[in-house]
């Protein structure tokens, strides 16, 4: 269970520094829940921010993946990554 706020904040930095570290990893909820010890609902919460924040959509197959070509510093900016989408070679030029 999360037990506050501080403990999701350091299960999503462990998170995204593992999908960070290995770019094709890709987990499903039960997988991530099994691969870091956690519960159901710390699970579901941790997923929930990460797939909110576009930082790791779901797959048709139910997989969590990392968004193609992010890197640490992009993914620091939210509304570019969402740019990014809709206008690849407009916001490709601010960066």
């Amino acid at each position: 269970m999360v037990r506050d706020q501080t403990d999701l904040s350091r299960w999503l930095g462990l998170v995204r520094a593992e999908y960070l570290e290995m770019p094709g990893l890709g987990l499903t909820q039960p997988q991530v829940r099994r691969l870091w010890s956690l519960d159901g609902e710390t699970t579901d919460a941790l997923l929930a921010v990460l797939v909110s924040t576009t930082f790791l959509p779901r797959t048709a197959r139910g997989a969590y993946v990392l968004v193609a070509g992010s890197s640490p510093d992009t993914l620091n900016r939210p509304s570019m990554i969402s740019a990014r989408r809709r206008h690849p070679l407009a916001v490709a030029s601010h960066e």
